[in-house]
């Protein structure tokens, strides 16, 4: 009986740069690098390759339906892996993007459409969990961190809440610099 060896260190979904990040943007532009591609061969995982994700969206310029990305699982043999219900848990917590036109009226009814890279962010995201974290994190590493400057980091590594009750984000700093000179008055 085969027996699945266990990753050394599981990768969790808040690990991979969600959504509508500059560093999910840069991290998109994996299955170009050759540390994807080494990794994928070493390990024999079943991944698309470059050429096979620009092809899908190339297809499919103006968006995916539903049966479009079950076509496309089913030809890869994701399918019976992949089940809607991982789909639809990888959209609610941000990992997928969400319908560009939602519902929209169609001669068989009302479809949704994801956006023509929706496989090369499916991909991302299993290709992250089927590696780990120290495989992933060397890779994100090379890709996102060589490219950002010292803002993109900081917004990268900031909770966007902080900002809300604020205009822009000087003006967040500077009222989180007079809430930091107020309390060391206030101890002085």
């Amino acid at each position: 009986m085969k027996t699945k060896k266990p990753r050394a260190t599981k990768l969790k979904l808040d690990d991979i740069p969600r959504v509508y990040t500059k560093a999910r943007y840069k991290l998109l532009q994996i299955a170009k690098s050759s540390e994807y591609k080494k990794i994928v061969n070493q390990k024999g995982i079943s991944t698309f390759s470059e050429e096979e994700l620009t092809k899908i969206e190339n297809k499919y310029k103006n968006g995916m339906r539903n049966a479009d990305i079950e076509n496309e699982l089913k030809n890869k043999g994701w399918w019976g892996h992949l089940k809607p219900s991982t789909i639809k848990h990888y959209l609610k917590v941000f990992q997928l993007p969400r319908p560009t036109v939602p519902r929209k009226k169609t001669s068989t009814g009302a479809v949704s459409l994801y956006p023509s890279n929706f496989m090369r962010h499916l991909n991302l995201v299993r290709f992250a969990l089927n590696v780990g974290r120290d495989a992933f994190e060397k890779i994100k590493e090379d890709l996102v961190l060589d490219t950002l400057s010292d803002l993109d980091l900081l917004e990268m590594n900031t909770d966007d809440s902080c900002y809300e009750r604020f205009e822009d984000f000087f003006d967040c700093f500077w009222v989180g610099q007079m809430e930091i000179e107020d309390s060391f008055i206030a101890y002085a």
